[in-house]
C-alpha cells in the first residue's frame, strides 16, 4: 500500500510531544502478578505480563499504566549518555521535581555591584572551584558579590539587573577594604524582586547527571553538580536551572525562624483545609513544627516560649454564639480521636500561655479571630494577626498571606513589614476573590510602633510550674505497647458501605477504624468494592496525615480490593507499580513522528505484536484516533480525543506526492501492509 492509500484514509503524520516512565518488570515484580496479567483502561482483554516487558505511565501524570513489549518506541528520546547534560535536559527533568520537592525563598537584602567591562572574564568561584565563567559581551552588565563567606562574584546581564535590583546607597567610608571596593566602582544595591524555587539534589539525582556537569546559558563552562548542591531556578519559571552552593548564605542571611503550627479539624465538622497554609510556610524556608491542637498538646506549648523569637500560628473552626446582647466567639479543638472541643478566647488563652511566657506573634488566619488575638494581646503577646470579628476568610487569601508575610518576617524579622508587603501581595492577586480579602486581615494592636522578632519573651505575672518537655519534632503518639506484627481486621458488623453513609456517620466510621490502632500496628480493611475502599483511604488520610497528637500511630492501612482469578485491575497496578517506576523508571521524552487517523464509531482496533493481540478496543465515540506505532510490528491502538491532543502536536501535515512526508509514506507502508488491512475486516 502506497502513500495515496495512507491519504486516502486519513492518515497524517503528527509530531509527539509528552513524557513516559518506562520500567522493565524483572522476575522478583511477578510476585505482585500470580496471574500474569493486568487489566488497562482502553481494553476489556487482560493483558499478559512477563518478565522484561516495559510498563509506561504518562509524566508527570502518572494516571494509569500500561504494557509495551516495543520499548524501542520510546528510545527516539530516551535521556541518555555520559556527556554533559544540556539546559533542556536538565529543565525537563528537574523542574518537575523543583516544582514538587522544591522551596520557594525570597532572595532579599543588599549586594555589592559594580559595572562589568566589555570582554572582561569573570569568574564564579567557590570553596577553591570554577563553577562558572562569564565573558562579557556588552557594556550594560553588572558584576554582582554575594554575601557569603566565598564572596563569590557573577555577571548579570543589564536588564535582568535592572529587574531585580535598585541602587541603595555609595559604599561608606570605613576603612582600606572600602576604598579598594569604591575605586573598582561597587555600589550598595538592594534586592528588589523576588522568589525563586531551590532544590537539593539527591545522591539518586546524580544518577541523570553521571559527568556531574552541565550547560547553563550564561557561563562558557558547564556547572559542576555533586550531592548536597543545590539546583535555583526564578519565579515565575525563567526556564534557567542553575546552580547555587551557598543558598543558606545568598538567600537568607539570618537564623532560621521556627513557627509553631496549631491545627484542630474535628471529623463531626468539614475538613479544615491546611495544605494552603502549609504549603506558604514551608515555601517560605521556615521551621514548621505541627501540632494537632488538642488541650494536652496546647499545655505542651508553653514550654515553646522560652525561646527567641517565637511564633504561633492557629487554624481551626470557630463557631459563633449569638445572644440578645453579644456575640460569643469560640475556637473548636479536638481531642486524639477527633471529637470536637470548643472553648472561649480565655480558655484557650489559659491553655497555650496560662500566666507564664507568651509568644511573641500570633498569626491566627480563623474566621472571626480577632477577639482570640486581643485576648492573647492580654496575656502578654506582642503582636497578632487576625480575622476582623465580623469576618471570615478563603483558604486561598489565607494561602496567599502565608507565603508573602513568612517570606518577608524571615528576611527582615520586623511584623508590621512583612504585614504590609502581604496584603500589598493580596491585593496583587489575580487569583479569584483574594484581593478583596485583604482588608479583613489587622494587626494587633493597631496603632502600635514597629515591632522585630527577638529579644526575650514576655512574661506576666508568676512563672507557672514547669510545662513538660517540649518535642522538638512533629508530635505523634506512638502506642509501643500494640502489636508489633500483628494484622487485625474490623469486625465484620462495623465495616459499612461508606458510599451510603452521611459526613457524620462516616467520621464516627473513621474514627473507629483509627481506634483500633490501639490494639494494632496494622489493619488490613478489604472489599468488593474498589471504589468504597478509596473513599475509605482517603478519608482515612485526610484525617491522619497531619497526625500532630492524634491517636494514630504511623501503623500501615492495608486498604486492597480482593484478586479475582489472579489478574489485577488497573487501580492495584497503580497502587503497586506507581511507586516502582518514580523510584525506578527511567524519564523519556517523546520525539518524532506517527502516523495517526480519526477512528470510525463501531470499529474494533485490534494491536497486534508477533501475532499475539494484546489489547482489543471498540471505538464508541467519533472523535478518537487511531495511531500507528513506529515499530517492526507496526501496532495499531486508539487515543481518546483528550490523551491524543495531549501527547501529539495539532494540526497533523498533509501529504503530497512530492513532500518529505512521502519518503516516510514509503518508507512505513511497505512494512503495514498487512496489518493496515485489519481496518477493513
Amino acid at each position: 500500500m502506497g502513500y495515496k492509500e495512507f491519504r486516502e484514509r486519513g492518515f497524517k503524520p503528527y509530531w509527539r510531544k509528552g513524557q513516559v516512565l518506562i520500567y522493565e518488570v524483572t522476575e522478583q515484580d511477578m510476585s505482585f502478578l500470580p496471574g500474569g496479567k493486568f487489566y488497562t483502561a482502553f481494553s476489556p482483554i487482560p493483558i499478559t505480563i512477563k518478565p522484561g516487558c516495559f510498563l509506561v505511565t504518562d509524566y508527570p501524570g502518572c494516571n494509569e499504566i500500561w504494557l509495551s513489549r516495543n520499548a524501542a518506541v520510546y528510545n527516539d528520546g530516551q535521556f541518555q549518555g555520559p556527556g554533559v547534560r544540556t539546559q533542556e535536559e536538565m529543565r525537563d527533568h528537574f523542574l518537575p521535581l523543583m516544582r514538587l520537592r522544591g522551596m520557594k525563598m525570597r532572595r532579599a537584602g543588599r549586594r555589592l555591584a559594580r559595572p562589568a567591562r566589555r570582554g572582561e572574564e569573570v569568574l564564579t568561584i567557590i570553596n577553591g572551584e570554577v563553577v562558572t565563567k562569564t565573558i562579557v559581551l556588552d557594556d550594560t552588565s553588572m558584576v554582582v558579590q554575594e554575601e557569603s563567606v566565598d564572596r563569590e562574584v557573577y555577571a548579570l546581564d543589564g536588564q535582568s539587573f535592572a529587574e531585580t535590583y535598585r541602587f541603595a546607597a555609595e559604599l561608606p567610608r570605613k576603612g582600606p577594604e572600602y576604598d579598594v571596593l569604591r575605586a573598582r566602582g561597587f555600589k550598595i544595591y538592594e534586592k528588589t524582586a523576588g522568589m525563586f524555587l531551590v532544590y537539593k539534589v539527591t545522591e539518586e539525582d546524580m544518577d541523570f547527571v553521571p559527568k556531574g556537569k552541565f550547560q547553563v546559558p550564561f557561563s562558557i563552562v558547564p556547572q559542576p553538580l555533586r550531592p548536597g548542591d543545590y539546583l535555583v531556578t526564578r519565579l515565575p519559571e525563567k526556564k534557567v536551572v542553575y546552580l547555587s552552593r551557598n543558598v543558606d548564605q545568598v538567600f537568607l542571611s539570618r537564623e532560621n525562624l521556627e513557627v509553631q503550627f496549631a491545627f484542630a479539624s474535628p471529623l463531626t465538622y468539614s475538613p479544615l483545609c491546611i495544605e494552603g497554609e502549609l504549603e506558604g510556610l514551608r515555601t517560605a524556608g521556615v521551621v514548621v513544627r505541627l501540632t494537632c491542637a488538642t488541650r494536652e498538646n496546647l499545655v505542651r506549648l508553653k514550654g515553646a516560649w522560652a525561646s527567641s523569637p517565637t511564633v504561633l500560628h492557629i487554624s481551626c473552626h470557630t463557631a459563633l454564639r449569638r445572644s440578645e446582647h453579644s456575640v460569643e466567639v469560640a475556637s473548636i479543638l479536638e481531642d486524639c480521636r477527633g471529637a470536637a472541643h470548643p472553648v472561649t478566647p480565655e480558655a484557650f488563652a489559659d491553655l497555650v500561655i496560662g500566666g507564664g511566657s507568651a509568644p511573641q506573634l500570633l498569626v491566627a488566619l480563623s474566621c472571626h479571630s480577632e477577639a482570640l488575638a486581643l485576648t492573647c494581646l492580654d496575656r502578654g503577646v506582642r503582636r497578632a494577626v487576625a480575622v476582623r470579628a465580623q469576618s471570615s476568610l478563603l483558604d486561598s487569601a489565607a494561602r496567599d498571606f502565608t507565603l508573602t508575610f513568612y517570606a518577608e518576617l524571615r528576611t527582615h524579622w520586623n511584623v508590621q513589614r512583612a504585614f504590609l508587603m502581604a496584603l500589598e501581595s493580596m491585593r496583587a492577586s489575580r487569583e479569584p476573590g483574594v484581593a478583596g480579602e485583604a482588608e479583613k486581615l489587622v494587626l494587633l494592636p493597631e496603632g502600635a510602633p514597629e515591632f522585630e522578632l527577638g529579644g526575650q519573651a514576655c512574661v506576666l505575672g508568676l512563672p507557672e510550674d514547669s510545662p513538660p518537655e517540649m518535642d522538638k519534632t512533629i508530635a505523634v503518639r506512638m502506642p509501643f505497647s500494640a502489636g508489633e506484627v500483628a494484622v487485625g481486621a474490623l469486625e465484620q458488623s462495623r465495616l459499612e458501605r461508606l458510599s451510603e453513609l452521611l459526613p457524620h456517620s462516616r467520621g464516627l466510621f473513621i474514627s473507629q477504624a483509627l481506634a483500633g490502632f490501639s490494639s494494632y500496628r496494622a489493619l488490613k480493611v478489604s472489599g468488593e468494592t474498589p471504589a468504597d475502599l478509596q473513599d475509605f483511604a482517603a478519608a482515612l488520610v485526610r484525617f491522619a496525615c497531619y497526625p500532630g497528637g492524634r491517636l494514630f500511630p504511623g501503623g500501615a492501612v492495608v486498604v486492597k480490593s480482593e484478586v479475582q482469578g489472579g489478574v489485577l485491575s488497573q487501580q492495584q497496578m497503580c497502587d503497586i507499580f506507581l511507586p516502582i517506576m518514580r523510584s525506578h523508571g527511567t524519564l523519556v521524552r517523546k520525539m518524532g513522528r506517527r502516523l495517526a487517523r480519526p477512528a470510525l464509531r463501531g470499529e474494533e482496533v485490534q494491536t497486534i505484536i508477533n501475532g499475539e493481540c494484546v489489547a482489543k478496543t471498540v471505538v464508541t465515540d467519533d472523535s478518537s484516533y487511531v495511531i500507528q506505532q513506529d515499530s517492526v510490528d507496526r501496532e495499531l491502538y486508539v487515543l481518546s480525543e483528550e490523551k491524543f491532543e495531549r501527547n501529539y502536536e495539532l494540526p497533523g501535515f498533509d501529504i503530497s506526492e512530492k513532500s518529505p512526508e512521502s519518503d516516510l509514506m514509503r518508507h512505513l507502508s511497505r512494512a503495514s501492509e498487512n496489518y493496515l488491512e485489519l481496518l477493513l475486516m
